[in-house]
C-alpha cells in the first residue's frame, strides 16, 4: 500500500516546522541553554548529546504510554514533542549539527524507489537487493 501526504501541503509542513524550530531556537535562548558551535570542544558536545538523550528517552517514554493506551490524540501530542527535543538537541549542537543534519539530509535525498524499499514486515526502508 502506497501513501501520499494529501493532507498537508509540503509547504504547510515546511511552514510549521520552521515554526517549531523558531520556538525551539526562542526557548534556548530564554533559559539559556549550552550551545556547542566548534568541533573543539567535543567532551561538552558528548555531555550535550548523553543530556539530551535523556530528555529525548523521556519524551518517547510518554509517547509510548500513550500509545499503549491507544490515546491518538495524545500520542501525537507526545510525537510533536520528541520532534521538538530532537530539535532543540540540533540547536545545542550548533553548526556541528547544521553540517551532519545536511549529510543525512543528502544521503537520504539521494535514496529511491529504485535503490530502497520499505520492509513489509519491519517497515523499515532497506537497500534493494542488487538484481543480477
Amino acid at each position: 500500500m502506497r501513501f501520499k501526504m494529501q493532507t498537508l501541503s509540503k509547504t504547510a509542513f515546511a511552514e510549521y516546522i520552521t515554526e517549531i524550530a523558531l520556538s525551539v531556537y526562542d526557548f534556548h535562548e530564554r533559559f539559556n541553554l549550552p550551545a556547542v558551535d566548534s568541533s573543539n570542544n567535543e567532551e561538552l558536545g558528548l555531555k550535550i548529546l548523553r543530556d539530551r538523550l535523556v530528555l529525548l528517552n523521556e519524551e518517547i517514554g510518554e509517547q509510548a504510554w500513550e500509545l499503549n493506551r491507544s490515546r491518538f490524540n495524545e500520542a501525537v501530542v507526545e510525537s510533536a514533542d520528541v520532534a521538538f527535543i530532537a530539535i532543540g538537541t540540533l540547536c545545542s549542537l550548533g553548526i556541528l549539527a547544521k553540517s551532519a543534519a545536511i549529510s543525512v539530509k543528502n544521503n537520504n535525498d539521494s535514496k529511491s524507489s529504485s535503490t530502497h524499499h520499505i520492509d513489509s514486515r519491519s517497515g523499515k526502508l532497506i537497500k534493494t537487493k542488487n538484481q543480477s
